[in-house]
């Protein structure tokens, strides 16, 4: 059986690899995650993921036998790009941007088994009611608006807010299901694991 790593401390990343039946070791993946305002959102988004593997690979001396699973999410909105609020500050002017718009998210997986890394993007559309300012503030005053994309979990508060959602809930949440089941599809994991 070859040995499965998230580069990810997410809960959330975590809570989907089990859903989907996947055992797994959680493995740090440090890298800067600077958000290049000049790269499409796409391609940013599917560097970073690819980075963090690369970067667990490294740090951890993982066998290249071995598979590596790293995400990263965006939020594309009014042409901004939008990773982790740094404060309480930013992630309000977050909500105050996504309130009442339609906004994309972009979610990457990557994939790293024998010395190659495959790379997988989602675009899903979500759509954010009018947020009413004293609910802004409510919500700030949670932790579930500091270490994620677009200062919101879609399993949490925020999903009061959503009106639609047109792509994938799991990608949002932070890990493109359908996306990495095709990766591995790719590969011979599933002869090897199952």
């Amino acid at each position: 059986m070859k040995r499965v790593y998230l580069a990810s401390n997410s809960p959330r990343r975590q809570e989907i690899l089990n859903m989907m039946g996947i055992q797994f070791d959680v493995v740090s993946a440090e890298i800067d995650e600077s958000i290049d305002s000049i790269a499409p959102p796409r391609e940013l988004v599917a560097r970073l993921a690819e980075q963090k593997a690369q970067s667990a690979i490294q740090q951890h001396g993982v066998s290249p036998a071995g598979y590596v699973i790293a995400g990263d999410t965006l939020i594309f909105c009014e042409n901004e790009v939008m990773g982790k609020p740094k404060d309480q500050e930013d992630a309000r002017e977050i909500l105050q941007t996504l309130s009442n718009q339609t906004h994309a998210v972009y979610s990457a997986v990557a994939l790293a088994h024998n010395d190659t890394i495959h790379v997988a993007v989602n675009k899903t559309e979500v759509s954010f009611c009018a947020i009413e300012p004293e609910d802004v503030e409510r919500y700030l005053l949670t932790d579930e608006a500091y270490d994620k994309a677009g200062a919101y979990a879609i399993q949490g508060y925020a999903a009061r807010w959503i009106t639609e959602i047109k792509g994938s809930y799991h990608a949002v949440m932070g890990l493109p299901v359908y996306e990495l089941e095709q990766l591995l599809k790719q590969t011979e994991f599933y002869n090897l694991n199952y």
